[in-house]
């Protein structure tokens, strides 16, 4: 039954089989972690579909530009790294965001503990 289940979770301290063939193990035996880990997985899966997209998309329509409106190689060239820049920042925003958090965390427990 745990290896055909599409998402296996496992206390840390259950059994070594369903530790071992589990995707993801709760380290602090507390199932409200669940939730964190559902919340992560859909970031991820925007990040990585507009990232997918930021890439894709500009280089459709470089390609199209080349071949039907005949825009120059130096315009494509640009468009492209414009597309690659965007993807890139895609995929860098979680980064920022998660340091943005903890930055207002401490800030928060600092001023609790003054």
């Amino acid at each position: 039954a745990l290896k055909q289940a599409e998402i296996s979770v496992s206390l840390s301290n259950g059994e070594m089989i369903a530790t071992d063939t589990a995707k993801i193990v709760l380290m602090n035996d507390k199932l409200i972690n669940l939730i964190d880990v559902l919340d992560l997985a859909k970031q991820l899966q925007k990040t990585h579909r507009k990232t997918l997209l930021s890439g894709v998309i500009p280089t459709v329509g470089i390609i199209g530009g080349v071949f039907v409106f005949n825009i120059s190689v130096s315009i494509a060239i640009v468009g492209y790294m414009s597309g690659v820049g965007l993807s890139l920042g895609y995929a860098v925003s979680p980064l920022f965001t998660e340091k943005r958090r903890n930055k207002k965390a401490i800030k928060k427990l600092k001023e609790k503990y003054r």
